[in-house]
């Protein structure tokens, strides 16, 4: 099946969309940052960038979407004691990712993993002991 041939519309290139600009009535709220509420009451947020003027809108603290928390972050880390060091492994879509660093300079995800696998080491050989009068079997 032949395609069929363009037409005169289709050959011609699209226009380049609008540079966006901040609106005039904007006000100024810190360094390259304006804010401005339209027409209809939506609240904007316009910042100067190295690419040009970009927008975002502005939503309050209680709708932003919150942050996982370190327990979310680091659940798949393999973590290991090294003495002075600890090391870390963790999957990623490039294969596992593997670093290494002193305990005086963990980040503060790197010391809730850390923790985290002590406490669970430190619970786990408790339970392997046998309690006070009690014979293991």
């Amino acid at each position: 099946m032949l395609a069929a041939p363009l037409a005169a519309e289709d050959r011609k290139p699209k226009p380049a969309p609008q540079a966006l600009t901040i609106p005039a009535d904007a006000v100024e709220a810190g360094e390259s940052t304006w804010k401005y509420t339209d027409k209809d009451g939506k609240k904007w947020i316009y910042r100067k960038s190295p690419f040009g003027v970009v927008r975002v809108e502005d939503v309050p603290e209680s709708e932003k979407p919150k942050v996982a928390g370190s327990e979310e972050r680091t659940k798949s880390w393999k973590v290991t004691d090294l003495g002075d060091k600890v090391s870390f492994e963790n999957a990623s879509p490039f294969g596992p990712q593997k670093w290494t660093r002193k305990k005086s300079e963990l980040t503060e995800d790197e010391k809730y993993a850390y923790e985290k696998k002590r406490g669970s080491a430190s619970s786990m050989s408790a339970a392997a002991k046998p309690a006070k009068g009690e014979t293991k079997k």
